[in-house]
């Protein structure tokens, strides 16, 4: 392989690299941002129905942990491929 080829393949590489990691992280934004509306719309529904504050917490967390992993685990797949 001559330089020129080596560099077309670093090129083609890292331009693919860079697009994965640019669309993993709009993606995680764009995520974070849905899961603050599922966490708020679980939360206003549960104060309307007059459910105890801390419970109302608790729930918001486990919502929020369980999207978080989930989105965190796309994120990962899609730098993967």
């Amino acid at each position: 392989m001559d330089f020129v080829e080596i560099l077309k393949t670093a090129s083609t590489t890292i331009t693919q690299v860079g697009l994965k990691v640019i669309g993993a992280i709009v993606l995680w934004f764009v995520g974070r941002w849905l899961i603050g509306i599922a966490i708020r719309i679980a939360s206003s529904g549960l104060r309307n129905r007059r459910v105890e504050a801390t419970i109302i917490t608790y729930v918001g967390s486990a919502i929020s942990v369980t999207l978080n992993i989930i989105l965190n685990c796309r994120d990962f797949g899609l730098l993967r491929d």
